[in-house]
């Protein structure tokens, strides 16, 4: 039998935990979940690749426009780190520390 353990995930400080231009390549950063796993916090956020710009034209609102899903996780929830080699399944991680 399996148990649960409920936690909450809560804000610890105004700034996010990965920011803007902090992983190489990358610009903005959007920090979209957050799940707890055999005692490891892991975060999955999605990162906009480097060299996309506003487009002058009709259509899209940007050109050159990619982004990866990033992986990243932490024993406290407050210091991340690359968690495990995903790039052969096409997730792209790189080691990141956070100062609290």
């Amino acid at each position: 039998m399996t148990s649960m353990i409920s936690l909450t995930a809560v804000r610890i400080r105004p700034e996010p935990l990965v920011s803007p231009h902090s992983v190489p390549g990358y610009g903005p950063i959007f920090n979209a979940g957050l799940i707890h796993h055999e005692g490891r916090f892991y975060l999955f956020a999605r990162g906009v690749r480097d060299g996309y710009r506003r487009s002058i034209e009709a259509g899209p609102r940007f050109v050159d426009y990619r982004s990866d899903v990033l992986l990243f996780s932490s024993e406290d929830g407050r210091s991340l780190s690359s968690s495990i080699p995903a790039t052969s399944i096409g997730i792209a991680t790189w080691p990141l520390s956070t100062s609290t």
